[in-house]
C-alpha cells in the first residue's frame, strides 16, 4: 500500500513538473529591452519629416504592453502621417493568433472606402527575421476633414517577430501629390525590420 501511495505521489509531482515546464515553454522569454527600444527614429525618413508623438498603448488588442511612434510631413497643408506600432504578447503562439485576427482587420477587402490592397509594381521587400508578414498599399476615400484630401494612398506593413507584432503605416500620396516615394517606404520598413532583428537575434 505504501509503495502504491509513493508511486501516486511521484506521478502527481511529475505531473506538476511537466505542467510547469509546458507553461514556461509557452511563455515568451524575459527580455532585457523595452518596447520603446524597438521603435525607429525620424532619421529613417526624409528630412522633411518630423516626430509628432510617442505614447504607450492601452492594451486594446489583447497585448501585454505596446508603444507607438508617429511622424508627420512638414511641408504640406495635408495631414500626412507615418507610424510604427509595437505590440508585445505573452507568447509567440498568442502573437500568431492576434496576427491572423488583425491581418483581416487591417487588410479587409470589403471596405468601400478602400481599393484592394496590392503591392506596387517594382516594389521588392523581404524579411528574413519576421515569422510572418504582409505588405500592401491602397487608395482611401475616407476624409473626415479637408486636411485628409479626397483621396490618399496608404501603405501598410504588418509582421510578427516572436511575441511581438509590428504595424507600420505611411501615407504616400494625397490628391495624387507624392508625399513619400516607394524608396522612402522601403527604407522605413527595412529600418523597422532591422531594428527588430537587432534586438531579437540570439
Amino acid at each position: 500500500m505504501r509503495k502504491v501511495e509513493m508511486t501516486r505521489k511521484f506521478a502527481w509531482i511529475m505531473c506538476l513538473v511537466i505542467t510547469a515546464l509546458l507553461s514556461a515553454c509557452g511563455r515568451a522569454p524575459e527580455r532585457n529591452f523595452s518596447d520603446q527600444d524597438l521603435l525607429v527614429d525620424v532619421s529613417v525618413l526624409p528630412d522633411n519629416w518630423a516626430l509628432l508623438d510617442i505614447y504607450t498603448m492601452d492594451n486594446d488588442e489583447g497585448e501585454e504592453s505596446g508603444e507607438t511612434i508617429i511622424f508627420y510631413k512638414m511641408d504640406t497643408p495635408y495631414l500626412v502621417r507615418a507610424g510604427q506600432y509595437v505590440f508585445r504578447y505573452s507568447s509567440t503562439r498568442r502573437a500568431a493568433w492576434h496576427y491572423r485576427r488583425l491581418e483581416d482587420a487591417h487588410f479587409r477587402q470589403n471596405n468601400p472606402q478602400y481599393t484592394p490592397w496590392t503591392v506596387p509594381e517594382g516594389f521588392s521587400f523581404s524579411s528574413s527575421t519576421a515569422d510572418q508578414w504582409r505588405f500592401g498599399c491602397a487608395d482611401s476615400t475616407f476624409s473626415p476633414a479637408p486636411e485628409f484630401g479626397n483621396i490618399r494612398t496608404i501603405c501598410l506593413y504588418w509582421a510578427q517577430y516572436d511575441e511581438f507584432l509590428v504595424y507600420v503605416t505611411i501615407t504616400t500620396h494625397v490628391e495624387e501629390q507624392e508625399m513619400a516615394s516607394m524608396d522612402d517606404v522601403y527604407q522605413f520598413i527595412s529600418a523597422v525590420d532591422q531594428r527588430m532583428a537587432q534586438y531579437l537575434s540570439p
